[in-house]
């Protein structure tokens, strides 16, 4: 209790049963369970994306597949995105007997036959092995890769392809894909 005029001095701590009470440190352990649990977590999801990461031997399994159980004839619609979604295209591929026969961009533009082979699944799986040999160079940045691909016939689902501290990004969806009627 203080008097006028006085200041008041440092306050006491609080005592149990006549012993001044000691500060828990419970505190601490909170902090030290959150360090543990947001490292877990952190290795946990860096693990998870090492995992999905698409390499040759699972870009070679999917094409192995196509090529045992992969239609000759089929259709497929596609959403390629270029950068941050800037440039979207629509394609429209027919393919009979494993040659294609129309591309059609944006439901628009035929593309010309010269261009063609690009546009086969085979074609596909192609342009994403050059880009696995590129981008597994000495002094290239790193890369984010990730592809789906059909477990029943091989087929490509999606493929993401993003340079790491670049706005370098390319993104395939595979939105509709049909075998035709016929032979497989």
């Amino acid at each position: 209790m203080t008097t006028a005029g006085q200041e008041p001095g440092p306050a006491q701590p609080e005592q149990v049963n006549g012993a001044p009470r000691r500060r828990g440190r419970g505190w601490i352990w909170y902090f030290v369970v959150l360090l543990v649990l947001s490292i877990a977590a952190t290795t946990t999801l860096i693990v998870y994306n090492l995992g999905q990461q698409l390499t040759p031997e699972k870009l070679e399994a999917a094409r192995k597949r196509w090529e045992e159980k992969g239609p000759k004839d089929y259709e497929y619609r596609y959403t390629r995105r270029i950068g941050d979604g800037e440039l979207v295209d629509r394609f429209h591929v027919v393919v009979k007997g494993g040659k294609v026969q129309s591309v059609t961009l944006n439901d628009k533009i035929a593309l010309p036959k010269r261009q063609f082979d690009y546009y086969t699944m085979e074609g596909q799986f192609e342009q994403i092995e050059q880009f696995l040999d590129l981008d597994g160079k000495p002094g290239k940045p790193r890369v984010y890769k990730v592809a789906n691909f059909s477990r029943e016939d091989g087929h490509l689902l999606r493929y993401v392809r993003r340079v790491m501290g670049s706005q370098e990004r390319l993104e395939l969806v595979v939105d509709e894909f049909k075998p035709l009627e016929g032979k497989r």
